[in-house]
């Protein structure tokens, strides 16, 4: 047993760390443990999962997470002992692994333990994943109508969409920035958080915040491959945790998109709502792998802001569609509230649909 390992073992023990600033320590360095193990370590940790130490969903979390693409040689094994929470352990499955993934939701008679297993298929996402989805698309099976979605839906969870030819779409980017607190020098101007702008939201008064105002022409966030060159993600920061919020981005500007529907419900004050702060995190310039806001829960450091990647969803997935086009939009970055604030909560996710220049926010919390 390695230094590494042991520590780990112990930061899931724990029950309290007694403070705040401690817990935020040693789930710092618990993040970067999982990080740095090597194969005799995740090894070791895997095998306790698979003798029932009662973290070893812990490990499993962020062993995908931290150190993606390491569970892909132990995936046999977890099918074997049936291990099928949470689905995104089976990221990087092979198409071995997800044929027998469809075989026992096919076979399988608990609706549980079928919902489990629609969520490891959607992780997988590869062509036999695929090809599953579209068939139970085509033929829908009987046990499909106990499920809440589609089977073909689960992949949206997973950071996907079936298209309409069987094919996958991813709804991220892969290619992923962390949002940090200023002061830190390796830092980038190329995203700017919370400006406030002067046009008022039509539904509250409360004057709009431009979630995300990006240089689309800088090196950093080239990836994103936007047009025009600058964009702002225009949203209300009170309604929009009450339903979708969307924008419109042209040459010319942004502006509220007229086809916003106002949500059944808003709060009669929007004044009795804190402002989002205006620029409380900054585009840093060292990347991380996607998988790393892949899980609310499961990451001990817990930082989730970020330009790119996987939403980091609080509650179920919900990538909203195009006014314009109706396709699923894709999913650009999140602000994490706790990322600026320790004492608040929430995530504001905005999306966008490059084609049409449309923009859309939307808001969880537990």
């Amino acid at each position: 047993m390695s230094k590494a390992s042991e520590q780990i073992r112990q930061f899931h023990s724990t029950g309290s760390f007694g403070s705040r600033e401690n817990l935020v320590t040693q789930s710092q360095i618990a993040t970067e443990l999982y990080r740095g193990l090597t194969n005799d370590d995740i090894d070791c940790l895997v095998s306790d999962a698979l003798n029932g130490d009662e973290n070893g969903g812990d490990y499993l979390t962020c062993l995908s997470c931290l150190h993606p693409g390491c569970l892909t040689p132990f995936h046999e094994r977890l099918l074997d002992a049936e291990i099928f929470y949470p689905g995104l352990i089976y990221f990087d499955a092979s198409d071995a692994v997800a044929l027998r993934l469809a075989t026992l939701i096919e076979s399988v008679d608990a609706q549980l333990s079928r919902n489990h297993l629609l969520l490891c298929l959607a992780w997988a996402g590869n062509q036999e994943a695929q090809a599953a989805f579209t068939k139970w698309r085509t033929e829908k099976p009987k046990w499909a109508n106990d499920l809440y979605v589609p089977p073909h839906a689960y992949a949206n969870e997973a950071g996907w969409e079936l298209t309409a030819d069987g094919q996958r779409r991813n709804l991220f980017f892969k290619e992923t920035v962390p949002l940090v607190q200023p002061g830190n020098d390796d830092v980038s101007s190329a995203v700017e958080v919370g400006l406030r702008s002067e046009e008022k939201c039509p539904w509250c008064s409360r004057k709009l915040t431009s979630l995300f105002d990006i240089d689309a022409a800088s090196e950093k966030v080239a990836f994103l491959n936007l047009m025009p060159r600058h964009w702002q993600v225009l949203t209300c920061d009170v309604c929009t945790a009450y339903g979708l919020v969307y924008g419109k981005t042209t040459e010319t500007g942004v502006e509220w998109h007229p086809a916003n529907e106002r949500p059944e419900y808003l709060p009669d004050e929007s004044d009795d709502f804190d402002l989002l702060p205006e620029c409380p995190l900054v585009l840093a310039n060292q990347p991380r792998h996607f998988m790393e806001s892949a899980s609310w829960t499961g990451i001990p450091s817990g930082k989730f802001s970020q330009i790119g990647g996987l939403p980091t969803w609080v509650q179920d997935a919900e990538f909203p569609d195009c006014l314009d086009c109706s396709r699923k939009m894709v999913f650009i970055g999140q602000v994490s509230n706790e990322d600026f604030d320790p004492m608040m909560e929430g995530i504001f996710y905005a999306f966008i649909c490059s084609d049409c220049g449309t923009t859309a926010t939307h808001y969880q919390q537990s």
